[in-house]
């Protein structure tokens, strides 16, 4: 690779005789630092979509190429300063192409012009959830109207995505004049924001909201207090995180009262509990009472093998809640302490799933009858609880029918999928199709293929139940194992 100085300063004593190789020159010239872009109008000689789409082909492997260099150059002893440089590169490209990314998908939706059948193209084609899509949207359009100071400084690289979104989220109460007027006082200068996280950035723009319209952000903090919720969220290894939004003096106040509960009990007793622990245990008892921790119902759906539950195998088992929301997997033998844990609490139901040899859900028991309530948990069982629509992580909370009934779809496990809310209103919009493909042809498991208006298509395949040979993955013999 031909040589050539750094283009970072050495010291002195040693520049005379340094020369490291550069493992991303064209990518550290690319991405040098230039003035500040501007928004004016494409010229005539500005790229068409169909260019700028293969150029950033080109680039992407371009990039791949110097990925795989800068392993090989690294193992060799490549420059260190040639790395930071690059590294530095990088992020402004991040940048560039954040802003890009939005810009172009925010093209696209006002292209399409119906906003939600935009939406989930965008989703689709940025491989996101449509929530996501949906915010990459609206961001992108308050950075191109109101904010294009920040707009600038992104792409040139002087602002993180990160820093970006703060500054969007802080001033969202203003006006478009006096928000305009908050990203001048932002951006205009690269040196106002210069080192600061994104966190003293989100500090110093709402600090400049309440200089510009004090009312406005009284107002925001008055809705956000009316504005109280509790969630869940899914975590692996069978945890999951409750959290509550309140406001800041109750919520400063609840945790003091758990800190000190832990402070107090910490080494009482041969528990061993951690802080942390000790904090969550009494939050949990503070809702549940002192003993139903022990003793709550479980109404969730433990969905397992017959092998896994009485046999000893080794393959996952994943968890559902009442509603058919998705939890996970879980290994086998937590999975089997829950069932144990149910049959002494005498909360146990077991429901057998029957599987074809390529892996696909083929029939179950219920204690009802196989319609309405049968077929909802067959599919929700069969699709572990998340929406079908491709890179959504949203709960299945709809049933829904890939071809509708009034087009002559069958009420059918066939021609069902779970579908998130949002996805399910939005799933008949012109110029979209959704149909199942031949089991044979997609290796035995329920496939759906979406088609976008621009002729795209995605598949969505559910995954293999527990059970299934698809499933398992090949583990190492057990037994002793020889060293030396």
């Amino acid at each position: 690779m031909k040589q050539i100085a750094s283009t970072r300063r050495a010291p002195a004593s040693a520049r005379a005789t340094r020369v490291d190789a550069d493992p991303f020159p064209a990518l550290a010239q690319r991405c040098r630092p230039r003035a500040a872009p501007t928004l004016a109008a494409p010229t005539p000689a500005a790229p068409t979509p169909a260019v700028l789409s293969r150029r950033l082909g080109a680039l992407h492997t371009e990039l791949l190429s110097y990925v795989k260099l800068s392993w090989a150059q690294h193992s060799v002893g490549a420059g260190r300063a040639e790395l930071v440089d690059t590294l530095s590169a990088l992020q402004r490209l991040e940048g560039a192409l954040a802003a890009m990314t939005g810009q172009v998908a925010l093209a696209l939706v006002e292209s399409d012009g119906m906003e939600q059948s935009g939406q989930r193209q965008v989703a689709l084609a940025t491989k996101r959830s449509p929530h996501s899509a949906g915010l990459l949207v609206s961001n992108a359009r308050v950075l191109r109207d109101e904010l294009p100071h920040t707009l600038v400084a992104l792409m040139a690289g002087n602002l993180t995505p990160g820093h970006a979104r703060a500054i969007i989220r802080e001033t969202g109460c203003l006006e478009p004049a006096r928000r305009s007027k908050a990203d001048a006082l932002l951006c205009a200068d690269p040196q106002t924001l210069a080192g600061n996280g994104i966190r003293r950035t989100a500090d110093t723009a709402r600090e400049i909201t309440m200089r510009l319209d004090q009312q406005a952000a009284l107002k925001r903090h008055q809705a956000a207090a009316a504005g109280r919720y509790v969630s869940l969220r899914p975590l692996p290894d069978g945890m999951c995180r409750l959290s509550a939004g309140l406001p800041l003096t109750v919520g400063v106040s609840a945790f003091a009262v758990l800190h000190r509960y832990a402070q107090e009990h910490k080494g009482v007793g041969d528990e061993g509990r951690g802080r942390g622990e000790l904090m969550a245990d009494h939050l949990a008892e503070c809702v549940l009472g002192r003993q139903g921790i022990e003793h709550q119902p479980l109404h969730i759906s433990l969905v397992m093998s017959d092998i896994t539950l009485l046999g000893g195998g080794d393959d996952p088992a994943t968890l559902l809640d009442a509603g058919g929301a998705g939890y996970g997997p879980v290994p086998a033998p937590i999975a089997r302490n829950l069932a144990t844990g149910a049959i002494e609490a005498g909360e146990l139901w077991l429901r057998r799933l029957y599987t074809s040899p390529a892996g696909d859900l083929i029939a179950a028991t219920s204690l009802n009858r196989f319609f309405t309530n049968g077929l909802a948990c067959w599919a929700r069982t069969r699709d572990h609880g998340i929406c079908r629509t491709p890179y959504c992580n949203a709960p299945a909370r709809h049933l829904d029918h890939i071809l509708p009934h009034s087009r002559g779809g069958r009420t059918s496990i066939e021609n069902a999928q779970g579908l998130c809310v949002w996805c399910n209103e939005n799933k008949e919009k012109a110029g979209w199709t959704h149909q199942t493909t031949d089991p044979d042809v997609a290796g035995g498991r329920h496939t759906v293929v979406t088609t976008t208006p621009t002729g795209h298509a995605y598949r969505s395949t559910a995954p293999p139940p527990p059970g299934c040979p698809g499933r398992s993955v090949p583990l190492p013999a057990r037994g002793p194992t020889r060293h030396g």
